[in-house]
């Protein structure tokens, strides 16, 4: 008995996503039908409801087609010049026309970015779409699952973030589907783990730092400061250089060094 209902489990899962298109066009039918009556109601009339809907159409295609051929329709711009012209309508019309610019843009030119930020907590990686950027700081929108058209707005560095060469279409199917359908898998992976790699390597790098400045130190060719990959690589430099400075400096002072967690520190003393 439990065999059977897994299986018929398993089954219902498996049309899940039939079911739900077939909700999709049946809500579309019923919205069309109501369109048609409402109108209908108007006209009291089938032949001109109908003139009506095919005109409708046919200003929505020309609208459509002349955006994706020209970049911009004629229609639209009257619109717009017309809204901008109302105070409190302005404000908002604007800012609905950016977002749904966000989706529809098919210049390259003018092709929105895609990013990935660490939010909201280190480690943690999600996608956000760049709405505007000012030299090196970025406004990104980062969007909510399942519904990408929610979410939150944050300003962050450039170096905080990672390109990718996802399309806002692809970020949003992501979204949408929760993360089940992961697009562009091995490029996303390979950010991140490159990400982590640096990080450790961030990390395990070691400064080189002079406490203090002599007038020979000054005059010499050493560097105040420098960092290396390892702490034995800094550690033989700093002997190095303490070495070299008692040696050849005036023996006013001399030089030891101090063992840091990641900065081997170089001390001056008065002699």
């Amino acid at each position: 008995m439990s065999l059977l209902f897994r299986y018929v489990l398993i089954g219902a899962l498996a049309l899940i996503p039939l079911f739900i298109v077939v909700q999709v066009v049946f809500w579309v039918n019923q919205l069309s039908v109501d369109l048609f009556q409402q109108i209908s109601l108007y006209t009291n009339s089938t032949l001109y409801s109908s003139l009506i809907i095919a005109v409708t159409i046919f200003i929505l295609g020309f609208i459509g087609f002349s955006t994706e051929k020209f970049g911009k329709s004629l229609v639209v711009s009257v619109i717009d010049k017309t809204l901008d012209k109302i105070p409190a309508i302005r404000i908002i019309y604007n800012i609905v026309k950016k977002i749904t610019n966000l989706f529809m843009s098919k210049n390259k030119d003018d092709k929105k970015e895609v990013v990935l930020v660490e939010y909201p907590k280190k480690d943690l990686w999600v996608p956000a779409y760049v709405l505007s950027k000012h030299e090196d700081v970025l406004v990104l929108f980062v969007p909510t699952s399942p519904n990408p058209t929610s979410g939150y707005t944050v300003i962050v560095q450039r170096e905080n973030i990672k390109e990718t060469s996802l399309s806002v279409a692809e970020a949003s199917q992501f979204i949408i589907s929760m993360g089940a359908d992961f697009i562009k898998k091995e490029e996303i992976s390979a950010i991140i783990k490159n990400n982590k790699i640096n990080t450790i390597k961030g990390n395990n790098m070691t400064t080189l730092r002079m406490e203090k400045q002599c007038g020979c130190f000054k005059k010499s060719s050493f560097s105040a400061e420098q960092t290396f990959n390892t702490k034995e690589e800094a550690l033989e430099e700093a002997k190095n250089m303490c070495e070299d400075m008692n040696e050849t400096f005036c023996q006013k002072h001399s030089f030891s060094f101090e063992e840091n967690e990641n900065e081997i520190l170089i001390k001056m003393a008065q002699n």
